[in-house]
């Protein structure tokens, strides 16, 4: 892989972390370079993720193609331009892009990540799952993200609730106790209204939060659905003295007064 498309592979999946004014000033700096170097493939390919990022369809398409005709070669070009697709709306075109690549190099994890995006916004969520299955399995980078991706895909392809559980376990089991993850498996296991399974998953995620008081709130609804009241009733009791100890000016935002009025309501109708 030549060095002017490695930058590709580490953070070219994520959002850019740059404000529009800093890719204006990268590009203007990579377009310096490209006036000083007109043959150079690398400078083209990396002005045209920079394009991307900014969204600027046309000028990174512009870019890719001229980076090819420099150097065939250069290491992934299909990658790059099946990323600038998708991220285009265009995913037909994306994946199309995306098999060359692969095709070429079978074990380019980011591709593979694409691939299975791409699939998803093409409708195929069967086909998703089997890339997102290779991304998690050979990449060093263990994202929550592509667990919740995958468990999603997993959903919308009719798998097994119980299915969808194991993966999001095998992520909650590398990552610790991740909120979101935590928070689908949540869900599947009220889907398959397995209330206890609810009430563990949401204590093992209690001690990692600054601020528990909407996870109690949830706790304490589970329970009321599983016919246990009184546990209920101390759950919000403790989710209510914990926002009482906030500062009253804190107290004053919208989530906490609504958060309040909730926990209010909810030992109201337990006492009736």
């Amino acid at each position: 892989m030549r060095m002017g498309a490695l930058f590709a592979l580490s953070a070219v999946l994520a959002p850019s972390a740059l404000a529009h004014g800093d890719l204006d000033k990268r590009i203007a700096e990579v377009s310096r370079e490209i006036e000083k170097a007109p043959g150079r493939a690398d400078l083209r390919f990396k002005r045209a993720d920079l394009h991307r990022r900014h969204r600027d369809w046309p000028a990174a398409r512009s870019d890719l193609a001229d980076a090819r005709r420099l150097d065939r070669q250069l290491a992934d070009l299909d990658f790059l331009a099946g990323l600038v697709e998708f991220d285009a709306g265009s995913p037909a075109k994306a994946l199309e892009l995306l098999d060359r690549q692969l095709t070429a190099n079978p074990n380019h994890v980011p591709a593979h990540l694409c691939r299975a995006r791409t699939l998803v916004a093409l409708d195929r969520p069967r086909e998703a799952v089997r890339d997102y299955d290779l991304t998690l399995q050979v990449s060093r980078d263990h994202v929550p993200d592509h667990y919740l991706e995958r468990a999603r895909a997993q959903c919308a392809a009719g798998a097994d609730v119980a299915v969808v559980l194991r993966g999001l376990d095998d992520g909650i089991g590398l990552l610790g106790p991740v909120v979101s993850l935590q928070s689908m498996a949540i869900d599947l296991e009220l889907q398959r209204n397995d209330r206890q399974a609810a009430v563990r998953r949401i204590d093992q995620v209690l001690p990692t939060l600054p601020f528990r008081g909407p996870w109690l709130l949830r706790r304490g609804q589970v329970l009321e659905q599983d016919g246990k009241p009184a546990e209920a009733r101390q759950t919000y009791t403790t989710a209510l003295r914990e926002l009482m100890a906030i500062p009253a000016a804190r107290r004053r935002s919208t989530v906490h007064q609504e958060l309040e009025q909730q926990l209010r309501q909810a030992l109201e109708a337990l006492q009736r």
